[in-house]
């Protein structure tokens, strides 16, 4: 499975993209963890009890992966190192920007799930956040990853910085997943 991102910095009292920047995307191991749990984490997690609802629980909140277990997003003021393994953020970055579902709130670093631009695609999924002018301005995001719908809601620890200037300048974030293979065994 892989991935592409295209972010448009969009002026506002134009409607004028200015900027457009592309990208490929490695999908992590993050996603096959998830679901496939080793008994010791199940454990940890409180998702394996005798007759295995928590686990099923667990695993229905991962359901339908476009939606939650990949529909967030985490902006980042670091690159991250690409590897199907790193599925948490070292200690040397800082979460500067997320979202997952909709939101018309006031916090500087969120964004919103944008129902009328995402869905099904040719081939796979489009899943699109935006950041109105007062959202992650006067930010410089080096890296963005996918992560569940719950913690696209509230960012990655606590973040320092909750202020942000407002500027004239829309972000807007689309990423595409190719469509996920099912093989039957």
């Amino acid at each position: 499975m892989k991935g592409s991102t295209k972010i448009l910095l969009i002026n506002n009292k134009t409607n004028v993209v200015e900027e457009t920047f592309e990208d490929e995307n490695l999908i992590t191991n993050a996603l096959s963890n998830a679901f496939y749990l080793p008994t010791q984490y199940q454990r940890a997690l409180g998702a394996a009890n005798a007759s295995g609802d928590s686990l099923l629980k667990w695993q229905n909140g991962l359901m339908p992966p476009n939606r939650n277990a990949l529909g967030g997003i985490l902006l980042w003021d670091n690159v991250l190192e690409e590897s199907v393994d790193n599925i948490y953020p070292p200690n040397n970055v800082k979460n500067i920007g997320y979202a997952g579902g909709n939101y018309s709130g006031s916090n500087p670093l969120r964004g919103t799930f944008n129902s009328l631009e995402s869905g099904i695609i040719t081939g796979g999924w489009r899943n699109v956040w935006d950041f109105d002018t007062a959202k992650c301005n006067d930010k410089i995001i080096k890296a963005i990853t996918l992560t569940h719908v719950n913690c696209g809601n509230n960012g990655w620890a606590s973040p320092e910085e909750t202020t942000t200037s407002s500027k004239d300048i829309l972000l807007k974030v689309y990423f595409f997943l190719e469509a996920m293979k099912v093989i039957k065994l």
